[in-house]
Order: structure tokens, then C-alpha cells, then sequence
């Protein structure tokens, strides 16, 4: 009797334990409450380097060439062949986007063809002069919209165009170099023209020194921001409505944040004042302006959204020493899925639902970046989510918004060729 229990024991660990090198001493566990029906399945190392994203069932992975140049490898997760995609010279304002279809890929000014391996050179964007402009970190001069059509979406060109406002920048008294946003009426007439509407006198402009890791929602008109407090030096999360030209502060000290593929919500991070180095996520829903707490953990690195909405995994725990965790949108059903695998913050959920890649940071027993892949029992997965656009009054209303947007592409791309 004892022979066979201590059997049992031992195959269930090496169950518990499936697709862990041993050398790595990881041990992947079932979170408090959830362990008589967990969702974890498996976990598997696929290679070395950082997540970008999934290209249906392939996997996009960035790794380091030398000091100065990186290379893109797309890679089958089921033999884990290699291709190369893309190499490039690393750029940290830089971050690999998706077109809709997972044809394209954005990095820079670079438009990637993720089938044929192609490169095209997009034009340059220079909306501002002056080394005291408007700083911009993290934010893409080029989005796609439908299924891959590429638009110009630097918010500076939005804001000196569109909402006739200026960017520039000041010395203040002290020496220290500071810029602001204000607004000054028309500055294009044919473009006041084309939209009799457009009015700016009530536009409250928020007082921010800088612009960071701006991604903009072309189906629902928004951009969404963290924009840096000149009062108080923290970056705050900002929406920028292009439908009823406002600004709208949804929280203040935010460090990260990610729009939900429905765009009806977000997940942020918010540095906790009441507790010393405590981060908060939370969800923000545009349908009912409610805010939601979701998980306080000391340190949370990074955040990523199921493809229907109804899911969101995230990296927490004590600074350098995080795991990954996974629970539905409204905070139930969370489950801890590592322990003791130090993530780095990097995740990607593919859009089958059923599987999670995540980038561990190279710490002493985990000598550099390296790719570990979930799977999940998420069979029941499209059941769960908000999979339909809660929102369709606002997709009508962008169609002008759409038309500006094609209609600076092309000054940019114009204006480039006549330079060249």
C-alpha cells in the first residue's frame, strides 16, 4: 500500500512538473482556490530571448544580434522551427505591432512582411523642432487600421492639425527645460473648411511635460497615453477622445497600462501612495466610466489581454522575482501559473486563447532571456468574453477622423518624396 502511494506521489509531481528542465528547479503550481480545476496544463521552454507576439500559430521572438542590432525570428511552437523575419539596429523607442490579418508588422519606420520576410522604409515624421519640444517616448509614428491599411498616428501631428493646437517648448525661471501645449485656433483654413464643426475654445489641455507609450484606437477615436505631470513628475493615464476633442484623465501615477482587443476597456498599473512599494491593476470601462481593482501585488511588470477580451494574465510578485498569473476580467477565477521563473514583464496570449508565452529577465539561475510557453484548458474560452463592439455609435462617428488621418498619410508620404 505504501509502495503504491508513494508511486501516485511521484508520477503526480512529474505531472505538476511536465515540460520543466530539471536543471531549472522550476516548479509550476495551481493558485489558492483554484487547485480542483486549473486551467494549467503545461509548461515548456522554446527558446532564448524576448516575446513580441503571436502570428496565429506562430510565435514572434526578439533576440539580441550583438550590442547594437537585434533580429526578429518567427517560430512554429509545435516543432519549434526558425525562420528569420527581420534584423534591425535596437531601438528602445521602437515596439513590434500587428496588423489585424498577421500579415504586417510595424517596428519604427520599418513596415515588415511577416509571410515573405519583406522590408519597406516608411516615410520620416518630424512634427515639431526645437530641443525643447514635446517629448515623445514609445510611440509609434505609424499604426494600422482594418486589416492592414498603415496611417500616421503621431499624436503631435493629431494635436497641431486637427485640434489646433500647438506643441512647443519654454525655459522656465529655474533653467529647466519644460514644454507645454497650447492651443491656438485655426491653423490650417482648409482644414477648418472641410469641418465646420471643430470648435477648441473649451478644450482643456492637461499640464505634461511628455507623452509616453501612446497607442491610438482608430475604430473607436481614441488615443490613450501616459502623460508626465509637470506638477508632480509622474506619468498619469490620459485619453484623448478625437470624437468630443477632450482630454480625460482616467488615473493618476500609472506606470503601465494595455487596451483590450474590444477596446471597451483597460487594464492599467497603478503605484499604490498608501502602502510603500505596492503596485495596483485595475480595469477602466468606457461603457460606464467605472474603475476596477483587480490584484495588488509589491511589483507588476507587465499586463496582456485574451483576444476576446474575458481574460487577462499579468507578472507579479516581489520585484525580479515575479511569476505569471491569469484571471478573468472582472478579478475572478485567478489562478498562479509559475513559481519562482522571475518574469520579466514581457507576455503574449494567443488568439486561440489556449496558450501564454512569457520572457523570464536572465537572473543568476537563469543566465539570459529565455521564452517559456503555457497551455491553458481554455477550450471554453469564447464563451467567456466580450466578443462583439459594444460601441458602434462611436465606429460611425470616425469616419471623418479616418478620412483626416488618410489624408495627412498622404502629405507625409508626398512631402517625402518631393525631399528625396
Amino acid at each position: 500500500m505504501k509502495i503504491k502511494l508513494l508511486s501516485f506521489v511521484v508520477s503526480f509531481l512529474l505531472f505538476i512538473t511536465a515540460g520543466c528542465s530539471s536543471d531549472n528547479k522550476v516548479t509550476v503550481i495551481k493558485g489558492a482556490g483554484t487547485s480542483n480545476n486549473s486551467l494549467l496544463v503545461g509548461l515548456s521552454e522554446i527558446c532564448p530571448g524576448d516575446v513580441e507576439g503571436f502570428t496565429g500559430e506562430r510565435l514572434i521572438v526578439r533576440t539580441a544580434k550583438n550590442s547594437r542590432e537585434i533580429e526578429f525570428y518567427s517560430i512554429d511552437i509545435k516543432t519549434k522551427e526558425k525562420k528569420l523575419v527581420f534584423a534591425s539596429i535596437y531601438d528602445d523607442s521602437s515596439k513590434l505591432c500587428f496588423s489585424k490579418d498577421f500579415k504586417y508588422a510595424l517596428y519604427g519606420k520599418n513596415l515588415i512582411s511577416l509571410e515573405e520576410s519583406g522590408v519597406s522604409m516608411l516615410a520620416s515624421i518630424n512634427p515639431q523642432k526645437g530641443k525643447n519640444s514635446l517629448a515623445i517616448s514609445r510611440t509609434p509614428d505609424y499604426s494600422f487600421y482594418g486589416e492592414h491599411e498603415v496611417l500616421v498616428s503621431n499624436p503631435i501631428i493629431y494635436l497641431n492639425r486637427y485640434l489646433g493646437s500647438k506643441v512647443y517648448g519654454l525655459m522656465s525661471h529655474a533653467g529647466k527645460s519644460r514644454s507645454r501645449i497650447m492651443k491656438i485656433g485655426d491653423i490650417r483654413q482648409r482644414d477648418m473648411k472641410k469641418q465646420e464643426d471643430l470648435k477648441f475654445e473649451n478644450i482643456n489641455i492637461p499640464k505634461i511635460s511628455s507623452i509616453e507609450d501612446a497607442v491610438i484606437d482608430f475604430d473607436r477615436g481614441r488615443y490613450l497615453f501616459l502623460g508626465r505631470s509637470v506638477d508632480e513628475g509622474k506619468k498619469d493615464l490620459y485619453v484623448l477622445d478625437l470624437i468630443n476633442k477632450e482630454f480625460v484623465l482616467i488615473d493618476k501615477d500609472v506606470s503601465l497600462f494595455a487596451l483590450s482587443p474590444t477596446g471597451s476597456s483597460i487594464a492599467y498599473v497603478k503605484n499604490s501612495r498608501d502602502r510603500v512599494s505596492a503596485q495596483k491593476l485595475l480595469t477602466y470601462n468606457f461603457l460606464d466610466s467605472e474603475k476596477k481593482e483587480l490584484d495588488e501585488q509589491v511589483d507588476i511588470a507587465g499586463v496582456s489581454w485574451s483576444a476576446n477580451g474575458g481574460w487577462i494574465a499579468f507578472s507579479g510578485g516581489k520585484t525580479n522575482r515575479n511569476d505569471i498569473f491569469i484571471m478573468k476580467s472582472d478579478g475572478t477565477n485567478k489562478e498562479q501559473l509559475t513559481q519562482g521563473m522571475n518574469s520579466e514583464g514581457s507576455i503574449a496570449w494567443a488568439q486561440s486563447g489556449n496558450k501564454l508565452v512569457f520572457t523570464t529577465n536572465g537572473s543568476e539561475e537563469y543566465k539570459d532571456s529565455r521564452v517559456y510557453l503555457i497551455s491553458l484548458n481554455m477550450t471554453s474560452i469564447k464563451e467567456t468574453g466580450d466578443i462583439i463592439n459594444q460601441e458602434p455609435e462611436r465606429q460611425t462617428a470616425t469616419s471623418g477622423i479616418i478620412s483626416f488621418f488618410r489624408e495627412v498619410t498622404q502629405d507625409v508620404i508626398k512631402g517625402s518624396a518631393e525631399k528625396t
